[in-house]
C-alpha cells in the first residue's frame, strides 16, 4: 500500500516530463500548423544542418556558452554573499526593504523583463515594422532633415522581403546599418533570387524589379 504514495509522483512525470517530448519530433519536421504534428512532412536533420551551416552559428554558440559560464561564475557566489551581507544589516526596516527590493524582479516573467529593457534603452533610429516601403521612406526623410542615421532590420523573412528592404538600404544614404541575413536562418524560403549574400556584404542583381523570381507552388501547401 505504501507503493501507491507514488502514484501522485509518477503522474505528475509523466504528464509533466514525458508526454511534452512528443512535441520533440517538430525539429525533425517541416510543421505546419494546419496539417499538425502527425501531418507535416518529414525533414530529418534539414533544419540542424541549416542552423550548424548558417553564418550566425558560431556566434550564437559563443553567447549561449559565454552566458552559461557567466551564470555559474556569478549566479552561484553573489547570492550567498548578499545573504550574508543581509545578516550583518543592524536595521531591520532596511534590512526588510532591501530583501524585498532583490526579490522582487523574481516575480517578473522574463518576457516583461525584456519588453521592459526594450521599450527603455531600444534605439528610436531603427526601422522595424514600418508597415510597407512608403512609411519607411517617411521616416527616412524626417530621420534625414534631423540628422539621425537608420538601422533595417529583420527577423526570419523570405527573400521577397529582404530583396525589398536592401533596395531601400541601398537608395538611402541615411540607411547606415542593415541587418539582413534573415533568408539564412530559413529552412525552405518560397522565393528565389534577389540579392546575393556574401559574409557581411550584400550585392543586388541586374534582374528586373527586385530580382527575386521562381516562387514554388507547392511551399504553400
Amino acid at each position: 500500500m505504501l507503493y501507491l504514495f507514488l502514484v501522485p509522483a509518477l503522474v505528475y512525470v509523466a504528464v509533466f516530463c514525458y508526454a511534452p517530448m512528443y512535441g520533440v519530433q517538430i525539429a525533425f519536421k517541416n510543421f505546419k500548423a494546419s496539417k499538425g504534428i502527425m501531418g507535416s512532412a518529414w525533414v530529418g536533420l534539414a533544419h540542424f544542418k541549416t542552423f550548424f551551416s548558417s553564418p550566425r552559428f558560431m556566434l550564437l554558440l559563443t553567447n549561449t556558452l559565454s552566458v552559461s559560464v557567466y551564470s555559474i561564475i556569478v549566479g552561484f557566489p553573489i547570492p550567498i554573499i548578499l545573504a550574508l551581507l543581509f545578516n550583518y544589516v543592524q536595521y531591520p526596516w532596511f534590512k526588510k526593504f532591501a530583501q524585498t527590493v532583490s526579490y522582487a524582479p523574481h516575480f517578473i516573467s522574463t518576457i516583461v523583463l525584456v519588453a521592459m529593457m526594450q521599450q527603455m534603452f531600444a534605439s528610436p533610429s531603427a526601422l522595424m515594422k514600418t508597415g510597407g516601403i512608403w512609411n519607411a521612406l517617411q521616416i527616412c526623410r524626417m530621420a534625414e532633415e534631423n540628422g539621425v542615421e537608420c538601422m533595417l532590420g529583420c527577423m526570419l523573412e523570405s527573400r521577397l522581403s529582404v530583396a525589398a528592404a536592401a533596395h531601400l538600404a541601398a537608395g538611402q544614404k541615411i540607411i547606415t546599418r542593415a541587418d539582413l541575413d534573415g533568408p539564412s536562418l530559413c529552412a525552405i524560403d518560397p522565393y528565389a533570387g534577389g540579392p546575393e549574400f556574401d559574409g557581411a556584404v550584400i550585392r543586388m542583381t541586374d534582374d528586373a524589379g527586385v530580382g527575386v523570381k521562381n516562387i514554388p507552388c507547392e511551399f504553400w501547401s
